[in-house]
């Protein structure tokens, strides 16, 4: 199955708004895509983002459905537990769990979307005996998770002052641990609209940066419907890279 797991330099980047135009995108040339959120916190009680996505690839009840993880606290899975929470399901189940979802839907792509940064802590791994590796934390991420689901990366970062060592930083960690980065997409805000002098450069000086991994540039988008978002994908051009 075709895929792409879709993380971003920080939360609040944009994700969802990138996997839900480039859901609605497939769904309109006639691919069946399932657009799944295995990891996420702050729902309250509803799961607003994972609602979203499944409401974008046309299968609502991929939001709720069981195996994945869910907490209603605005933190960090690892964090979650620490306060008492239950802990998430290691990367690989969650893994398996959005195949078998993404097969039962009878799906031809799979979105997955990450929960935060691709760095974000699931769990420590406190069983192990053996210390992790020097450059490695101690315990999953959802980087795990992503080498897990086996897809490329699509890392969304929004278009400011900061976010070349922000995304390239974010590469560099994707490529270290050996996990395919699609492309770079570069998201316009309205803070940056007019008073940030960096966004008009930002995307060509990754280029320069960056030789194995593409770089878009979505543009402001109003409204964040499915399909405005969908249309600023398909002009980004990122919807004909992932596809080819």
């Amino acid at each position: 199955m075709k895929g792409v797991f879709i993380t971003a330099t920080t939360t609040d980047a944009g994700k969802t708004c990138v996997a839900r135009g480039f859901a609605r995108a497939l769904a309109r040339a006639q691919v069946q895509v399932a657009a799944i959120k295995p990891v996420e916190t702050g729902c309250a009680p509803e799961p607003k983002d994972a609602t979203a996505l499944a409401n974008a690839c046309g299968i609502p009840s991929l939001a709720n459905a069981p195996g994945l993880y869910r907490e209603q606290a605005p933190v960090a899975p690892l964090t979650a537990t620490n306060r008492g929470a239950a802990p998430p399901p290691s990367a690989s189940q969650l893994a398996e769990r959005v195949r078998q979802l993404a097969i039962q839907v009878n799906a031809d792509f799979l979105i997955a979307e990450g929960a935060g940064g691709l760095l974000v802590p699931l769990s420590v791994n406190a069983r192990s005996k053996d210390p992790p590796p020097a450059t490695r934390a101690a315990g999953e991420t959802i980087a795990d998770l992503a080498a897990a689901l086996g897809m490329p990366l699509i890392i969304v970062a929004p278009n400011r002052l900061g976010v070349l060592s922000n995304a390239l930083a974010h590469w560099e960690s994707a490529r270290q641990r050996d996990l395919e980065v699609a492309g770079i997409i570069l998201v316009r805000t309205q803070n940056t609209i007019t008073n940030d002098h960096s966004v008009s450069d930002n995307a060509a000086v990754l280029r320069t940066m960056i030789r194995d991994s593409a770089v878009f540039e979505l543009p402001f988008v109003e409204p964040l419907s499915n399909d405005t978002l969908a249309n600023a994908i398909k002009q980004s051009g990122l919807l004909s890279t992932v596809l080819s």
